[in-house]
């Protein structure tokens, strides 16, 4: 399914805007940092909002890490939530030690 989006989103691109593949970065937003998975795909020259390391997943990749069984069961994602986010409050109070010292 994944490999049928980028051929068909690139495939897409290129017939209508001219832009050969190699100019083409696809990449993905998902949970926690967007409330619903999407793909984007951009020229490379763009400097798109989100694409930085902590926000996207490039397709290709996640198709490769695809290929391995386990890859997502054992991988760490790191991810960022800015402090206004709703889920930041979450976070910082799962990763805050109780008040009187106590490590449970």
């Amino acid at each position: 399914m994944l490999n049928k989006i980028k051929n068909e989103g690139t495939a897409a691109i290129t017939e209508k805007y001219g832009l050969p593949a190699s100019r083409i970065r696809a990449f993905f937003h998902y949970q926690p940092t967007f409330y619903h998975l999407h793909i984007h795909f951009t020229n490379i020259h763009f400097d798109a909002p989100g694409r930085n390391a902590e926000k996207a997943h490039m397709l290709t990749t996640v198709i490769s890490n695809l290929q391995y069984d386990d890859y997502y069961k054992k991988a760490t994602i790191p991810f960022v939530v800015g402090e206004k986010d709703p889920l930041f409050a979450l976070y910082d109070h799962c990763l805050k030690p109780p008040a009187n010292g106590s490590t449970l």
